[in-house]
């Protein structure tokens, strides 16, 4: 048996035990997809949070009340907009992964 890695004649490598590296292939693909399956589990709680604070924030204030009302509450509101922005973007950065990972199935 050899005792260091080898090129096999077909171009993949092998393992010192002489098979190839197809098993290493499939445990890192399942482990890509529980870290994609986790990753979606945070953004289902992010998204959930989202959701919370933006109920939180409720109506804006009466147009009567002081300016620093209307401050607080517009601040509040670009706080939120840059999260659900971050959110979409790290969305749409794991869908894109996800379709990736799939796309490797469908070959």
């Amino acid at each position: 048996m050899p005792s260091e890695w080898q090129e096999s004649p077909e171009g993949t490598e092998e393992t010192p035990w002489g098979g190839n590296d197809q098993e290493e292939t499939n445990a890192e693909l399942v482990e890509k997809g529980e870290a994609l399956r986790s990753e979606q589990s945070e953004l289902q709680k992010e998204y959930e949070s989202i959701e919370e604070e933006k109920a939180l924030l409720g109506d804006p204030p009466s147009e009567d009340a002081p300016l620093e009302e209307f401050e607080a509450y517009g601040d509040k509101v670009d706080e939120l907009n840059s999260r659900i922005l971050d959110y979409q973007e790290r969305l749409e950065d794991h869908e894109n992964r996800v379709e990736a990972y799939n796309a490797r199935f469908d070959e």
